[in-house]
């Protein structure tokens, strides 16, 4: 087994992993290298120009005495006298050809050295030759001057050693500027680590200096003394808020247990009445007593509604207790279907309405609790027929895919009185119904479909309305065909949350 090799870092990175202080030092540093070479530099090119600019001045005067020594025999056409005086030249060394011309640029004389030419620089001036305001030509002289090195070797020595002493200079200078900049900044990093360890935010920056660095600590301790104002602020308010969610939580397990221990105390009397009011109805049937016979049933029918209301509070206790359990398995929806439109037609016989069953044939099994979706219908079911007089009620069931995944929607539609956008934002909510005149009219709890929107979303399943004031109301009630996939998220295809409530018509993006 082989072993990764471990690359050291670049140098890039190697200089970022350095302090901070460091690496304001090093640019102080390297800045006051950097200009003190620079003036060096400059200095000694600004020397250099000027030898220059003095050797091409000596050699103009030096043609210019020539040119005058030299028009006297030029003028009197003595060429013998002006070689003479030409040659008086052969002792400066960096003089390598000397030629005269006359008017017409035409050469006269040329002086030239035979040896070879050293390496240097080669420069050439040129100076008229007049004679009592006569113009006779032209001198020109051609150097080839050596320079010695050695003075410049000896200044480049120099500007090493005076780079070497500003660079010594400049490291006692950055490290004092790296003291003075970073001592209070220090002096904070280590208060702020230590509140930050402790998490006591009483605690102050010392005040050090009296210049920016102050004001940035007095505005750093100023910033402590509001975070540790709203430090207890929100310490006192999370205790408050701590107790006021026990007391809450106390209040609701009590309630809790209150519905509960009551409806158990009132089932049973309740069970005994509804069964003592079926007994004396029969009796009473056979005797030959319609009237008494008849107001057994009412007995039996208020008895019957009252348990209804019972068992919807404990329903209603057992969610918000969360002791509400799910018990999956498989189940034919046609049959858990036809079972509701058994119970629900006697109470559809009441109010003249028609029921009617439409089911797909492809709907097929489904892996749920029956129970809690025979509760959700019969509870939509019951509603439909309570708000509908003289018109229809329909079941219907249809499959569906989205996003790849098979769903069943079950749908309770009827022509009752329908709804206002306005009741529909409300209707889900515990012990709340369309309006008042509806609580009068209709009775019950207004738990009904609180306990359907509750029950489907521990289902995975998403229920909607549609429901226009006059004309009717469409439950449809959404869920997946297995129970385990209910658990996860509604696709983007549905723009819907598992287990959430939605007040509008079903989207047309959802193929059957």
């Amino acid at each position: 087994m082989t072993r990764p090799l471990k690359t050291r870092p670049g140098f890039r990175a190697r200089l970022e992993r350095l302090p901070f202080r460091v690496k304001l030092a090093a640019a102080v540093l390297f800045a006051c290298t950097v200009a003190l070479a620079l003036a060096s530099s400059v200095f000694a090119y600004l020397q250099y120009q000027t030898v220059v600019a003095a050797t091409y001045k000596i050699q103009e005067l030096t043609t210019q005495g020539v040119a005058s020594i030299a028009a006297g025999p030029i003028l009197a056409g003595d060429t013998d006298e002006t070689l003479r005086v030409l040659r008086q030249l052969d002792s400066v060394q960096v003089i390598r050809l000397v030629r005269v011309r006359d008017v017409a640029g035409r050469d006269i004389i040329t002086l030239k050295r035979t040896s070879p030419d050293p390496k240097g620089r080669k420069a050439v001036s040129s100076a008229p030759i007049v004679a009592k305001g006569r113009m006779l030509g032209s001198i020109e002289i051609t150097t080839v001057e050596e320079f010695d090195t050695r003075p410049s070797f000896a200044y480049l020595f120099a500007v090493i050693g005076i780079i070497a002493v500003a660079f010594l200079v400049s490291l006692f200078f950055a490290a004092g500027i790296s003291v003075l900049l970073f001592r209070p900044l220090k002096v904070m990093t280590l208060a702020m680590e230590r509140i930050r360890d402790s998490g006591d935010y009483s605690q102050r920056v010392e005040r050090l200096g009296d210049d920016e660095t102050r004001r940035v600590i007095d505005s750093l301790n100023a910033m402590l003394d509001e975070v540790e104002r709203r430090d207890s602020e929100l310490a006192t308010a999370a205790t408050e808020l701590a107790e006021a969610r026990d007391v809450a939580q106390h209040a609701s397990e009590a309630k809790s247990q209150f519905l509960a221990n009551m409806s158990h105390e009132l089932r049973t009397p309740l069970n005994a009445i509804i069964g003592y009011a079926d007994v004396l109805r029969q009796d009473l049937a056979e005797q030959g007593q319609a009237q008494l016979s008849e107001d057994a049933r009412w007995i039996d029918g208020s008895a019957r509604h009252l348990l209804s209301m019972i068992n919807e509070l404990l329903d209603m206790a057992k969610i918000e207790a969360g002791r509400m359990e799910i018990d999956v398995h498989e189940f034919s929806v046609q049959g858990l279907l036809e079972e509701v439109r058994s119970t629900l037609e006697p109470l559809a016989q009441q109010q003249d309405n028609r029921l009617e069953l439409r089911i797909a044939p492809d709907v097929g099994i489904a892996e749920h609790d029956s129970m809690k979706l025979r509760q959700c219908l019969i509870n939509l079911g019951g509603n439909a027929c309570k708000f509908t007089k003289q018109g229809h009620v329909i079941l219907s069931a249809r499959s569906l895919t989205i996003a790849r995944r098979d769903w069943i929607e079950i749908s309770v539609s009827d022509s009752g009185i329908g709804m206002t956008p306005e009741q529909i934002e409300k209707l889900f909510e515990p012990f709340v119904q369309a309006d008042a005149s509806t609580t009068r009219r209709f009775g019950g709890t207004g738990l009904g479909l609180a306990i359907t929107a509750r029950l489907a979303e521990l289902m995975g399943a998403r229920l909607s309305v549609d429901s226009l004031p006059g004309v009717g109301s469409t439950f449809n009630l959404r869920l997946p065909r297995k129970h385990q996939e209910s658990l996860r998220e509604w696709d983007d295809a549905t723009g819907t949350q598992k287990g959430s409530i939605n007040n509008q018509p079903n989207p047309e993006t959802i193929a059957a």
